[in-house]
């Protein structure tokens, strides 16, 4: 079945989750088949995820379309037709959703009511995630534990890839790599690391292994028509491949689930869950159950990740119902983002790959997958020193924080490409955590209505045609304050857009009017970052992890003048790690601004969770230096007259003389206050 419309000349698409090439989706037609596509290439379609629904933009407005079709799809956007858009499913039935919106934010928040929204993850699971393909044995992943640890370089997350099983099988360890599994998770949680396991959903044909002596006695395995269990070769040999589509299996995979979370793991990364094996052609007349209602794979298959997510997740909360868990999937569909976080899969190390990278992480958020990331580094191949201090500040700034490598390439750790890139790392690592109130509360706004926290400029400036151009495709925000210019490999300087607005260089706080273009430094220890005039960015004090450090007794408001209209920021904190919120336990506040009386307030709307926070430090940047009101009014006024959102890289190599561009905020107006989160704050900011 298919439909056509219309394609207008000035028409703009942008959306269908995880596809690679430009972010405006015109002129290019696209196939959703969840496929593993190992190093694939920077115009490869299909890859590991479906989302069949996008935006369009016009001289009309603007809309969304989501097509539900977990099978094949075609989604063809005037390519070989500058006359025609149209999208074609397997079968005979083709149910789709018209979605309006007066913006694409609009659209964004009424495709979440249909698919829902990501629940709250643990704080821990936006810190730092260190992985690769393998770490083993034993000693080697605690060497790395406390190289972090000893290196200062703030992490909260190793993982365990398929090295960890015995013989490649899902629920096993191999006890001559690992002899003593419960010991190495509960020393790695004493130095405040979570442990993720990486778990594939194919099943070994073997007799005298639980996982699949069990799941034929309970009948849970895929079929073909005739009843026959469908097998595969995968990792393991000869695999049969669990029905998430059956109420039975999703109970047996919980079952299986709890018993192995209970290791005291933090989580766990579905993978091959495309499904994959080897061969890649998985026969399209096999049928998974549906609670009773046969789909063919060909209509069924995009959806199968998505299902053993859900089962993963049902699993871990399980095992421990009072907390939260990291759950991660490489397959996924609409709706995945109730379930798991999705990574990109595996890519390659190269410049041309960051870029995509990013491109891909705000095309799932304009999916409504908010909790997205790349292999930052590169999975397949080997970064080099500059490369991999350009991607990993850049990683900083997505919502999924993690490193990973292939086996056989050398180390990809933060220290892994001598001191400078040692330095550049910890630097924007450090920065990450200092920005966890920030992040914590846009990660908690996604939660609430779907606002995705990384996100390209068209959805906060969808009236500005520049950020439509395809020079500017790569740049985002993070956040509602921040606006991030990804820089290529070589690139000392970079040409920038600013959309329209006052904006501030983050490590300067020089001020930026909008609406035009720049050309700014860009060496590789400086990630071009921008505020947002007529924002906030809440801080706090470096910790190094979220797991063991005590709370920091300090918090930090930075607030950037330039506001021509009301703005409010949502504070959002809880203890980060339990489900008590969802009893109440929670703080929630308004940090806003009223243009009318030029005043900044923090205003509790709820008050059940004591943060810790005894002093709060606040930085004013922008204001004249003859709005001398608002010293009586605010506190004390702090002793330090410079501030440094990232210190200066040293400099090992005596034949290199890199620029020095002295990023410090000077003159900055800042004041320390005795902090109690219960009572509200207003402060008149005088004649600006």
């Amino acid at each position: 079945m298919s439909n056509y419309r219309v394609l207008r000349e000035e028409e703009k698409i942008y959306g269908l989750g995880e596809k690679t090439g430009d972010m405006n989706r015109k002129g290019k037609s696209y196939v959703h088949w969840n496929t593993d596509h190992f190093a694939y290439g920077v115009d490869t379609d299909p890859l590991y995820s479906s989302i069949p629904f996008f935006i369009g933009v016009n001289h009309s407005g603007h809309y969304g379309i989501f097509v539900e079709a977990p099978g094949r799809s075609l989604f063809n956007f005037g390519a070989s037709s500058h006359r025609l858009q149209y999208f074609t499913v397997e079968g005979k039935i083709l149910d789709y959703y018209f979605i309006f919106g007066e913006h694409p934010l609009d659209i964004l928040q009424n495709f979440s009511m249909l698919t829902g929204t990501l629940p709250l993850p643990p704080k821990w699971a936006l810190g730092y995630q260190q992985s690769r393909y393998s770490y083993y044995p034993d000693y080697v992943v605690m060497d790395v534990a406390k190289t972090f640890r000893q290196k200062k370089i703030p992490a909260d997350v190793i993982y365990l890839d398929i090295h960890y099983m015995d013989s490649n099988k899902a629920f096993t360890w191999d006890l001559v790599r690992f002899p003593d599994p419960t010991r190495l998770i509960n020393d790695l949680k004493k130095l405040g690391f979570k442990v993720i396991t990486i778990l594939d959903p194919g099943i070994k044909n073997e007799k005298g292994y639980l996982p699949c002596d069990s799941g034929l006695k309970k009948d849970v395995f895929i079929k073909y028509p005739d009843g026959e269990n469908y097998a595969a070769n995968v990792w393991p040999g000869p695999c049969f491949f669990p029905d998430y589509s059956k109420d039975a299996t999703r109970k047996w995979w919980r079952d299986l689930i709890a018993k192995w979370m209970r290791n005291g793991l933090g989580g766990l990364c579905n993978d091959m869950n495309e499904p994959a094996s080897w061969g890649q052609t998985t026969p399209e007349l096999v049928e998974m159950d549906f609670d009773g209602h046969p789909r063919a794979h060909n209509e069924s298959r995009n959806v199968y990740g998505a299902l053993m997510a859900r089962a993963s997740s049902e699993g871990m909360q399980k095992a421990f119902p009072d907390r939260r868990f990291f759950n991660l999937t490489r397959a996924a569909y609409a709706g995945s983002q109730r379930h798991a976080a999705v990574w990109t899969g595996d890519n390659v190390a190269s410049a041309e790959y960051m870029m995509l990278g990013i491109r891909m992480v705000n095309s799932f958020s304009l999916s409504g997958i908010s909790f997205a990331g790349f292999d930052m580094g590169g999975f397949f191949g080997e970064s080099d020193a500059e490369l991999y201090a350009r991607w990993i500040s850049l990683a900083a700034f997505t919502p999924l924080f993690r490193g990973h490598s292939i086996i056989n390439s050398r180390s990809s750790e933060p220290w892994s490409f001598g001191e400078a890139v040692e330095d550049i790392a910890r630097n924007y690592i450090g920065l990450r955590y200092r920005l966890m109130p920030y992040i914590y509360s846009c990660i908690y706004k996604a939660t609430q209505d779907g606002t995705p926290f990384c996100r390209p400029l068209m959805i906060d400036f969808p009236q500005d045609e520049q950020v439509y151009d395809v020079r500017w495709q790569n740049q985002y925000l993070f956040g509602p304050s921040l606006l991030i210019i990804p820089a290529m490999t070589g690139q000392a300087f970079t040409e920038v857009y600013l959309p329209p607005g006052l904006w501030y260089d983050l490590y300067t706080s020089l001020q930026f009017p909008g609406g035009r273009t720049y050309i700014v430094p860009s060496p590789r220890d400086r990630l071009p970052v921008f505020v947002k005039g007529g924002s906030v960015l809440l801080m706090q004090s470096l910790t190094q992890n979220f797991s063991l450090d005590k709370r920091t007794s300090q918090v930090e408001l930075h607030y950037y003048d330039g506001a021509i209209t009301d703005f409010v920021f949502q504070w959002y904190d809880d203890d980060g790690i339990s489900n008590a919120f969802k009893e109440g336990a929670y703080y929630l506040g308004n940090i806003q601004y009223n243009h009318k009386k030029n005043t900044l307030e923090i205003v509790p709307l709820h008050n059940q969770y004591p943060m810790g926070y005894r002093r709060l430090r606040l930085f004013i940047n922008g204001l004249r230096k003859d709005a001398k009101t608002i010293y009586n009014k605010i506190g004390v006024r702090a002793p330090v007259q410079t501030y440094r959102f990232k210190e200066p890289v040293s400099n090992f190599d005596p034949l290199y003389q890199p620029i020095d561009y002295t990023d410090e905020v000077k003159d900055v107006l800042a004041f320390d206050l005795h902090f109690q989160q219960g009572r509200s704050y207003v402060w008149s900011l005088g004649s600006v």
